[in-house]
């Protein structure tokens, strides 16, 4: 099976999301935290699932990882790696209009830094 990466996707953006204020603070906050982990642990990436656990509840398997995280013009931007031939058609398709950001705020690092909010996956919905 071929995986394929899709470059620059658009993943969240500054304005209410659930009621939250999100600014263009937030979101560099976003991007520095996965810079951060990514810098302790260059094999780091953020899961893309399909929707969002139940609950919190059992963990859906990831269909792919986001990399590369971007800040610009209030949006941040993603690259999504190993996506399937199948979810790639899919996601032509729009299959699933929407993504939603699942973040852990103050999240602290293995080695016990705080370092903020951490995007901790992405749920296509």
């Amino acid at each position: 099976m071929e995986f394929q990466i899709i470059k620059t996707v658009p993943i969240f953006k500054v304005g209410t999301h659930n009621g939250i204020k999100f600014k263009e603070g937030h979101l560099q906050e976003m991007v520095e935290s996965f810079l951060s982990l990514k810098q302790e642990n260059p094999d780091f990436k953020i899961p893309i699932k399909l929707g969002h656990d139940k609950d919190g509840k059992a963990e859906k398997p990831a269909i792919g990882w986001m990399e590369n995280l971007k800040l610009h013009d209030g949006f941040i931007f993603a690259d999504f790696t190993d996506i399937s031939e199948e979810m790639l058609e899919m996601l032509r398709k729009k299959s699933f209009k929407n993504r939603s950001i699942e973040v852990i705020r103050k999240f602290v690092n293995s080695k016990g830094k705080m370092i903020g909010s951490v995007i901790k996956g992405i749920a296509l919905l």
